[in-house]
């Protein structure tokens, strides 16, 4: 069985203007000994715990209704896989399969611990 990577970030945070910030991780990672081999997974996991109201104004999760919620998971979704094609493709040469996955919650440090307990994480990489 092989080793699960978690990239746990803010999802809140505007990453589409540092779209090599998330190559450079991957990358990193795979340059790295003992780290990634063949069979193992990196999920990219993104947690937001602000999303935006229908009016422009960021609003907190408690706050929001189930609609934005699924609106903004979707879009960050969208734009997350976008970013990640070129790392997909590299990881897919290696044997290393990558996931994308955001959802809302908080305190974002529970929300990744969680997640990363759940997946049986090998390590967790922040983003800060």
């Amino acid at each position: 069985m092989g080793g699960s990577v978690v990239v746990a970030f803010d999802a809140t945070k505007d990453h589409r203007n540092n779209a090599d910030y998330f190559d450079h991780i991957i990358r990193g990672m795979m340059s790295r000994v003992g780290m990634l081999n063949r069979g193992d997974s990196i999920l990219v996991f993104g947690v937001l715990h602000k999303v935006s109201h229908p009016f422009g104004y960021q609003m907190q999760i408690e706050d929001a209704n189930i609609h934005a919620m699924e609106e903004d998971v979707s879009k960050k979704l969208d734009m997350y896989v976008k970013m990640l094609q070129r790392s997909a493709e590299d990881c897919k040469h290696k044997g290393v399969d990558i996931e994308v996955k955001i959802t809302c919650g908080t305190p974002l440090r529970k929300v990744i611990q969680q997640e990363a307990t759940t997946c049986s994480a090998t390590w967790l990489v922040p983003d800060r």
